[in-house]
């Protein structure tokens, strides 16, 4: 049989012995393994892509080059290679107050990036300087409003259990956060009357401490009963009350340590600075306890309020511009505020860390 129609035999041979289905697959693998074949073999840098990193730390920037090839299928995923990385010191927050020294600290790490990805690609290849320690600063919140209290912040020292770990883009941020119910400047205001209406017995009225002179009310308790609170403006016998709502626990209580409002556990303060806003900013304003810079001066706060509580409703609304309906609210909340931040949360005396704030770069944080 001539060599022609020998091959002819086996080919019609073979067709007959596979299904449609299988001869157009192995067709089709064929083909692909000369596509990826011919697309990948041969590579020149050209044909590439990268892209450029630059890590700004506390303290140091470290410089990591990238590079990857454009994959054949839309579907795959590209194989990056670090082809770099280097370190430069110090951290860019160094530079906070010699912006225009940036450059210069910038320079040699564009010009090992120039060295290194191909001159043709550099039009095109990105370049990120991502930070976060290197310069961003964290602040912690305190925030207070009608029903609770809360406290938020970064610590500085390694926090419980991992419990509070929170995920911002692409940063995982271990976050201390707590909100105390019944805390809030109104619920305090009930606590308050509620402890006086238990105290008050059958009488028809009771001296209210945490109100000012001239400021009654007509409140009733569970069964109906109505008892009018006489405001007394007395900021100590006002602390004495609100000082056994924050129910702090001796060492001994607390498991784990350290402990704020009763066995609650709280990371450590550190060194954080604090933004306060909410009410905790109105009546420390109303009672004058900030610097020029917004900071609390937790001293002049405590000397300041007993003598604000010790004004009549009159002179509170002259002196200080409050409105009536609210001016006893600055006697409470110029009391509560002191003992939460140093009983409860552990912020020393002379704290110069917290600032009163009603708007941040000129918005409200509320």
């Amino acid at each position: 049989m001539p060599l022609k129609d020998s091959w002819m035999s086996r080919r019609r041979h073979f067709s007959q012995s596979m299904s449609h289905t299988q001869l157009h697959t192995l067709i089709f693998v064929t083909f692909m393994c000369l596509f990826v074949r011919c697309c990948t073999s041969g590579a020149t840098p050209l044909d590439y892509k990268y892209s450029v990193f630059m890590d700004g730390g506390s303290t140091s920037t470290k410089l990591r080059i990238y590079k990857w090839q454009t994959p054949s299928l839309r579907d795959d995923i590209p194989h990056f290679t670090q082809i770099s990385v280097s370190r430069y010191t110090p951290g860019i927050s160094e530079y906070s107050d010699n912006l225009t020294a940036i450059a210069s600290y910038i320079r040699p790490m564009i010009l090992e990036s120039m060295e290194l990805v191909p001159k043709d690609l550099h039009k095109i290849t990105p370049i990120y300087f991502m930070a976060t320690a290197g310069m961003n600063t964290s602040v912690g919140v305190l925030e207070m409003g009608g029903g609770s209290t809360q406290i938020v912040f970064v610590p500085k020292t390694p926090i419980y259990a991992n419990k509070f770990i929170t995920h911002i883009g692409s940063t995982y941020y271990h976050t201390y956060a707590h909100s105390y119910l019944n805390f809030g400047q109104a619920y305090l205001i009930e606590r308050v009357q509620d402890h006086l209406l238990q105290q008050s017995g059958t009488n028809d009225s009771v001296l209210d401490p945490c109100r000012l002179r001239g400021d009654n009310a007509t409140v009733s308790d569970e069964n109906g009963r109505s008892v009018i609170m006489i405001g007394n403006g007395n900021a100590e016998s006002c602390r004495e009350i609100l000082e056994d709502f924050l129910n702090k626990q001796p060492p001994s209580d607390c498991s784990p340590k350290p402990c704020s409002i009763g066995t609650t556990y709280q990371s450590p303060l550190g060194d954080t600075i604090f933004y306060a806003v909410s009410a905790f900013v109105y009546p420390t304003n109303q009672i004058n306890s900030t610097d020029a810079d917004e900071r609390l001066n937790m001293d002049l706060m405590i000397k300041n309020t007993k003598t604000y509580c010790e004004m009549t409703i009159d002179e509170a609304v002259e002196v200080t511009g409050a409105t009536p309906k609210y001016a006893s609210n600055n006697c409470i909340s110029g009391v509560f505020i002191p003992l939460l931040l140093k009983n409860a949360y552990g912020f020393p005396q002379n704290t110069t860390s917290i600032y009163m704030k009603k708007t941040i770069n000129n918005k409200s944080p509320g």
